[in-house]
């Protein structure tokens, strides 16, 4: 192969490399159930603990939820997240009372 040719083809290369088309991305897809459930359940579990930890003691509420409930899951998971934000909300409530009693 000379040099003309072999010159052609870089600069072709080239081209096809300043042409092209990016992959796509997989973009901002909406979490799924799993994901809603975690992001809520792992704040609320212990501090001690692992994230991997985390998530499997949440991964056993999940699946709990999912096997009482079946076809009910997303209302039942909602009623329970409003039931642990509530509790939430109550016990911090406790503590800074107590706070400020001391």
């Amino acid at each position: 192969m000379d040099t003309v040719d072999e010159e052609r083809i870089r600069e072709i290369a080239r081209e096809e490399i300043a042409n092209s088309v990016p992959v796509k991305k997989k973009g901002n897809r909406k979490p799924n159930k799993w994901q809603v459930f975690l992001k809520e359940c792992s704040p609320r579990q212990s501090q001690d603990l692992s994230m991997g930890e985390k998530v499997k003691a949440c991964s056993v509420q999940y699946k709990e939820i999912k096997v009482k409930n079946g076809k009910l899951l997303d209302d039942m998971m909602a009623k329970y997240l409003e039931q642990n934000q509530t509790k939430n909300q109550t016990q911090e409530n406790q503590d800074q009372n107590n706070k400020s009693n001391e």
